[in-house]
Parts: C-alpha cells; structure tokens; sequence
C-alpha cells in the first residue's frame, strides 16, 4: 500500500467553514402550502423571525394547530363552551381530528398550568397550600387545575399524555395569533416593510 509523503495538519484551532442556514419554524413549510398569499409578503425565513415577534414573551414559541368545521380566522368566547372551561384548544401536531378545516396559530401563554405533570403540582401544592388547605380528601387538585387552570392564576393549560390528545388551551381571542389571518399579514407585511 502507497502512503502519502506528508501528512494533514492537525490543528483543533481551525473551526469548521460553515454556512449557516436560516432556521425555519416547523409548520411554517405548512402555512406556506396553505396560504400562498404568504409568498407574495416575504420568505418562510422571514415569517418565522415575524411569528417570534408576535408574543415574545409567551412561554410556547411553536406553531399550534386547531381543527374545526368551519372557517373562520378570528376566535369567539361565546362559542366556547363550560364543559371545556370556557377555552379554546389546539394540538402541537396536526391530528387530523375534529373538523375538516386546520388551522395554524401561536399562543400567548405567560403562566402555563400543567395540571399532569407532577414537578408542576408538587410545586403548586408546595407554593399555594390554601388551594387544598380545608378540602375534602377527594378533592384532587390536577383535575381542578385543568378545568379552573384560571382560577389558580394561569392564563393557559397543557395536559401532556404523549399521544395525540395532547393539547395546548388559552381563555381569551387574544391569547391567538392565526396564521394567514387578515391581522396576521397585515402585521407580517409591516415586518418585512421595516426588516
């Protein structure tokens, strides 16, 4: 076998010559295919930097969707319904489920209540005691968190069982930001426009 007469330089100073891709937000390649008018405003890359500007400050920063039988683009509270605590729900994956018409939005949640998860309700039960202080023993407290996640404070629920069930709710129409919505492209045109 024929060996080189010089050998590679072994510097681990030396970083990799990387080209840096800008980075999209799953479900922004969805929106695109959905709402071609999208296109005509800006990139998916830039779509995906003006939806992380729309609630900064919100603890969900990805894209959700909500199935229906309508359409419609603006959320209305009198639709919802107590049965479902008065709050409008969405999965972080398209299901397929409830409704032959999906769409696509992001979430202003600030104090997320995660009633199933139990760092979250050791943390409540050790922070707030009076929410089961002089209840009966049947009193279960994720099961109140999930249906009265308002009166605990939080403006939003995730109820986590890592199936397609899984769901994010908010309380009010402007917790949601739907993508493709009138608002939605004025505000992402008025992005690029100052971009």
């Amino acid at each position: 076998m024929e060996k080189f007469p010089f050998s590679f330089p072994q510097n681990t100073d030396l970083k990799e010559n990387k080209i840096e891709k800008p980075q999209i937000k799953e479900g922004v390649d969805f929106a695109f295919e959905q709402i071609p008018e999208l296109a005509d405003i800006g990139t998916k890359e830039q779509y995906s930097k003006y939806l992380d500007t729309v609630f900064p400050e919100s603890k969900i920063k990805d894209i959700v969707y909500h199935r229906t039988v309508e359409k419609f683009d603006v959320f209305d509270k009198s639709k919802t319904k107590e049965i479902n605590g008065y709050r409008f729900y969405f999965s972080p994956i398209n299901t397929g489920r409830y409704g032959q018409y999906v769409m696509q939005a992001v979430l202003n949640i600030n104090n997320l209540a995660e009633p199933y998860n139990d760092e979250f309700i050791n943390y409540v039960n050790k922070e707030h005691p009076e929410y089961t202080e002089g209840k009966s023993k049947n009193f279960y407290l994720p099961a109140n968190i999930y249906v009265y996640a308002n009166k605990y404070g939080y403006d939003g629920v995730y109820a986590f069982e890592g199936t397609n069930d899984d769901e994010y709710s908010v309380y009010e129409p402007e917790q949601i930001n739907v993508l493709g919505s009138e608002q939605d492209m004025e505000n992402f045109k008025k992005f690029v426009g100052n971009e």
